[in-house]
């Protein structure tokens, strides 16, 4: 009769052919113990270790999730095979991270636990598009021809949007704004209500390309050129056109994002000049406008107005005053949170550098990935998708 040692070696040397890490061993060993006398040991050791080695396999082999401890706690984990198209960014809602995940030649939505990165579900269907939504309830991708709406706790299927054109080249953001998931195509603008599935209202603006629409409580926004078009957001009725003061042919398409306060309209010209604007949501007036000098990269709005050209330059939303500005080298879009403005450098460099929000002073720097992605902070913790298709977690926490 086999000894409890031998049955244990056994067992050990099974499931270490599936890569399941020394720790799961140890910490059985002591949960054995502690429990001898309530079941029978051989049996205890049986179903401790199957069980053990499931949830190993499954965490950190099949779903590729690296977690760190000790000196790498800031860290805490990493998950491969994300796509890295530029457009793609996680999002963050409640305790889950929603991301694109790489199976063999397709994508899926996958949605990770924000602490762990653990997988808690993935998409049934593989997506044709990298742009992804979400709010607090569902996760919206696109399936071919059709918006389909996805349960964030479970993924299971809510409904399905069949549009009359194909998306599978469609490469523009989503937009979830209030209770509407929005989108531009072909010079119109799609507003489908989020509960039901149903459209809420669809807008042909007479534009052969319209941006991303951006919005707020009241209000959707989207630029074409040489003009800013602002729609009411529940009916998509036209509210006002704002047209841009242009000289000669503009290359280069517009910059748009808007805050409770405005709307903020970035211009690229030409010989490193550009212009950045804010119109009154209201009544689509010019507020300010002022000349930027460097070639424009990326605007962001986040109480102030954050322009990326070879450096940063932070102003006033209000009045347009200029705060302070910043070497930020690299490709990707800062983010401004929690009294911190986030760079990252990208273009071969893994650095993140964190500046005080008031100042530019810089905090501190960390390795991390390279990337033209902007950090996503939520909470104490950030996450940046990576050129080496990984999706990095990292703490924020005031401790730097």
């Amino acid at each position: 009769m086999k000894t409890e040692k031998q049955i244990l070696d056994e067992f050990c040397a099974e499931i270490r052919s599936e890569c399941v890490p020394d720790g799961v061993f140890q910490t059985l060993e002591r949960v054995i113990q502690a429990e001898r006398g309530t079941i029978g040991i051989i049996r205890f050791r049986r179903v401790a270790l199957r069980a053990a080695a499931s949830v190993a396999v499954l965490l950190g082999l099949f779903y590729g999730i690296s977690a760190l401890t000790g000196s790498e706690r800031s860290n805490p984990w990493k998950v491969a095979g994300i796509s890295t198209n530029r457009l793609h960014k996680p999002i963050v809602r409640n305790r889950r991270v929603i991301t694109l995940k790489a199976d063999e030649a397709d994508l899926h939505v996958a949605v990770l636990d924000k602490a762990s990165g653990g997988m808690l579900w993935k998409s049934s269907f593989p997506v044709t598009s990298n742009s992804i939504g979400a709010d607090k309830k569902r996760v919206f991708a696109w399936s071919g021809e059709a918006l389909v709406a996805m349960d964030a706790k479970t993924g299971a299927e809510l409904w399905r949007y069949e549009t009359d054109t194909i998306f599978k080249s469609l490469e523009r953001n989503l937009a979830v704004i209030g209770n509407t998931v929005c989108w531009t195509e072909a010079g119109r603008i799609h507003a489908v209500n989020t509960g039901s599935g149903q459209l809420a209202w669809e807008r042909k603006t007479g534009a052969g390309k319209l941006s991303a629409p951006v919005g707020n409580r009241n209000s959707l926004y989207a630029v074409t050129k040489g003009r800013l078009l602002a729609f009411d957001r529940k009916t998509g009725e036209p509210k006002w056109e704002h047209k841009f003061q242009t000289r000669g042919i503009r290359l280069f398409d517009p910059l748009v994002e808007c805050d409770k306060n405005g709307v903020y309209v970035a211009q690229r010209g030409f010989f490193g000049k550009a212009t950045l604007a804010r119109i009154d949501s209201s009544s689509g007036e010019t507020k300010w406008n002022r000349e930027i000098h460097g070639t424009l990269q990326s605007l962001s709005v986040k109480g102030n107005i954050y322009v990326k050209t070879d450096k940063l330059e932070v102003f006033d939303g209000t009045s347009g005053n200029p705060l302070w500005t910043a070497p930020a080298y690299g490709c990707a879009p800062p983010t401004a949170a929690d009294g911190r403005v986030y760079v990252v450098e990208g273009r071969g460099s893994q650095k993140i550098r964190a500046l005080d929000v008031k100042t530019g002073h810089p905090l501190w720097t960390k390795q991390l990935a390279d990337s033209c992605n902007g950090l996503i902070v939520s909470g104490d913790m950030a996450f940046l998708n990576g050129h080496d298709g990984v999706l990095y977690a990292l703490e924020v926490d005031n401790r730097g």
